[in-house]
């Protein structure tokens, strides 16, 4: 059984205790209406935003030297992917590996379109954030 099943089951009673749902009705449109993000796009959004902080250096340092960006790797300064703003995903063997912060975060920040990731504050990030994964996961 996956580990976020069950906290996607708390969140859907919730949102059916929020909104006097019974019990055999659908969620989504509840989820939706609450403007409340699926635990996985919940997840992605927590991810983006600490990788959002650690790329205009406002993280603890240890985290900082957790990831790097493509740009500063030596073999690929010649390259077009030097000028951009992704970063490094190492590579694993085991699902448990890929859910390290140093192989999830980027590979979440890489996933974002260029649009919200070259947000100039925080703010703006985050509601640029939070609008690019609602209708992602809502489909708007």
């Amino acid at each position: 059984m996956s580990t976020i099943q069950p906290l996607q089951r708390v969140q859907n009673a919730a949102a059916r205790l929020a909104l006097g749902l019974s019990p055999r009705d659908h969620v989504s449109a509840a989820l939706k209406k609450l403007h409340w993000l699926a635990v996985t796009h919940r997840i992605q959004y927590k991810l983006s935003l600490m990788m959002f902080l650690l790329h205009c250096h406002q993280c603890p340092g240890y985290m900082s030297n957790i990831v790097s960006l493509v740009s500063d790797d030596p073999g690929r300064r010649q390259l077009r992917s030097a000028t951009s703003t992704d970063y490094h995903v190492p590579r694993t063997k085991t699902k448990l590996g890929d859910r390290a912060f140093s192989i999830a975060g980027p590979k979440a920040w890489n996933n974002l379109p260029q649009s919200v990731r070259s947000a100039d504050s925080l703010d703006s990030f985050k509601r640029n954030l939070k609008f690019y994964l609602f209708n992602s996961c809502y489909n708007v």
